[in-house]
């Protein structure tokens, strides 16, 4: 898990998504700002996974590796990854990488 320190509150930045630049991948979007933080937020719709379990546990598996990404190298952006449809456990693993080190 992130945290706290780590975890981007998107209530706190009004103008994120506007200010934000998106990158859109087949099963996930990807919005990011070099805005010096290195704070990241996973968003799991409802309606894409329907069960609570499901949606915490893919959230978990994006934070483990989000953090994992985080102790080798400083990032300092910030990003929000929304999932649109549910993928592999391996997937998950090298898009997470390869797009964190695009903004880092």
């Amino acid at each position: 898990m992130l945290s706290k320190r780590k975890k981007l509150l998107l209530r706190e930045k009004k103008n994120f998504f506007i200010q934000a630049k998106k990158i859109r991948l087949d099963f996930l979007h990807f919005f990011y700002l070099k805005d010096g933080q290195g704070q990241f937020i996973v968003i799991v719709p409802k309606k894409i996974v329907k069960q609570a379990v499901k949606r915490n546990k893919i959230k978990r598996i994006f934070y483990f590796y989000i953090n994992s990404f985080l102790k080798e190298n400083k990032c300092n952006g910030s990003g929000v990854f929304i999932l649109k449809r549910v993928i592999k456990k391996d997937k998950i693993k090298d898009q997470v990488y390869k797009l964190l080190y695009q903004i880092c």
